[in-house]
């Protein structure tokens, strides 16, 4: 009898991450995330940014309504455009992935900011993001931290936060 309790234990053990490598699968079938990471900052930095690819797998349009993060009180999503020869950031309530498409959150256009850092994210770490889409299930993703040209810049865009 306890042979059988030792097999139906170890049985049950390996199908809860099965289930939820199921529940993952399916969310990765509907909206899909690639090349994400997040810019490391200054140690004093208030803000930063995050840049990412969403693959939309279904048929229809969806919305990416929501991003959230531990890593800062305010997640939003935000473009930037030139307006009178100046270049602008500004937050967007939502952005559309069209159906079997996708959309590139990159430096310079669509991208996620992290508003008031709990901790400045440096180099070799690696965070939570988690996208809140109007139909798709969440998809969680771990970015890792990484440099892209100098510190605390964009390319063409100059400073975005200076000095420590």
């Amino acid at each position: 009898m306890k042979q059988i309790s030792k097999i139906f234990g170890l049985f049950i053990g390996l199908l809860a991450p099965l289930s939820i490598g199921v529940v993952f699968a399916q969310s990765m079938a509907e909206m899909g995330v690639t090349n994400g990471w997040i810019r490391a900052t200054p140690p004093n930095a208030k803000m930063g940014a995050a840049y990412l690819t969403m693959m939309n797998h279904q048929d229809q349009a969806d919305t990416l309504i929501g991003p959230s993060s531990p890593l800062a009180e305010v997640v939003e999503i935000h473009n930037v455009k030139e307006e009178n020869g100046m270049m602008k950031m500004y937050p967007v309530d939502f952005l559309e992935v069209p159906a079997k498409g996708m959309v590139m959150l990159k430096p310079g256009g669509y991208h996620i900011m992290l508003i008031t850092l709990k901790q400045a994210p440096e180099l070799g770490e690696s965070h939570t993001l988690t996208l809140r889409f109007q139909q798709a299930a969440d998809v969680i993703v771990e970015l890792p931290v990484q440099q892209n040209g100098v510190p605390g810049t964009f390319p063409g865009l100059g400073y975005l936060w200076g000095p420590g």
